[in-house]
């Protein structure tokens, strides 16, 4: 059957949830527990059959293949997964989440955004990020604001 439409509980998150297909197989599940013993007993009652469950798994050749070529842009990447995997069980929007993870693990320093891009200053600062070096511009604080500056003084006196 299907259902209405639920929000995910995490209001930063406020997405309409996925729902799976629902068949009239007059289907149930049966877990009995006793305090007794340690042993639990399931019955499975299902009466019809319906559509089997098609994986949607990214499969490992495809993670070793994005993992290896993460310089590419994710419109190529899925132009070499069709060439392997001509009508994949995934979706394109998938493999971007993929190499976007990959990605972001190239300049992600820590899972609080602040933190990780203060780190990333200070390693600009000491040049090690490539072929300039990153200057930070101290900001006075204003409450509940959070906010960084910095600037790149090689390419301002070009």
């Amino acid at each position: 059957r299907l259902k209405k439409s639920q929000k995910l509980g995490d209001t930063k998150k406020q997405r309409d949830k996925e729902s799976m297909l629902g068949f009239p197989c007059d289907g149930w599940l049966y877990v009995t527990i006793t305090t007794s013993s340690l042993i639990v007993s399931i019955h499975i009652i299902h009466q019809e059959a319906h559509v089997p469950y098609c994986p949607i798994d990214i499969p490992v050749i495809v993670k070793d293949l994005v993992k290896k070529n993460s310089e590419c842009r994710p419109t190529q990447l899925w132009d070499m997964i069709l060439q392997i995997i001509p009508h994949p069980n995934f979706t394109k929007k998938a493999v971007y989440q993929l190499w976007a993870d990959i990605d972001s693990q190239k300049w992600k320093r820590d899972n609080d955004e602040l933190i990780s891009v203060n780190i990333l200053l200070r390693e600009g600062r000491e040049g090690k990020l490539g072929s300039y070096v990153i200057e930070p511009i101290e900001i006075n604080p204003e409450p509940r604001l959070s906010a960084i500056a910095f600037t790149l003084p090689e390419i301002l006196t070009q």
